[in-house]
């Protein structure tokens, strides 16, 4: 009667296998985050520098609208001359 061996080393095979398998997806899952991650992390950056610079951008005009209101004007309204009643030199009617 023959005995039959018992399949020694086989589980450690198997389960090399089975974990290296599961590191590789691992890895590949990983890696495909990490890029989306870092897409995303850049569109917002890019959003908070384009609002930054719009603010400053409406701030500058402001700033300048501020100033030229400030400006005192002219004493008075410098206007052409009328020749008459009516049409000037040019034939144009104010």
């Amino acid at each position: 009667m023959h005995r039959m061996r018992a399949p020694q080393g086989s589980t450690t095979v198997v389960a090399l296998l089975m974990l290296s398998t599961l590191a590789a997806l691992g890895g590949t899952m990983l890696f495909s985050i990490s890029n989306r991650y870092n897409s995303i992390a850049n569109n917002v950056a890019w959003r908070q520098a384009i609002n930054s610079a719009e603010s400053a951008a409406n701030f500058a005009i402001a700033n300048m609208n501020w100033n030229i209101a400030a400006v005192p004007v002219f004493p008075r309204p410098l206007t052409p001359p009328r020749v008459g009643p009516g049409p000037m030199r040019a034939g144009l009617t104010l």
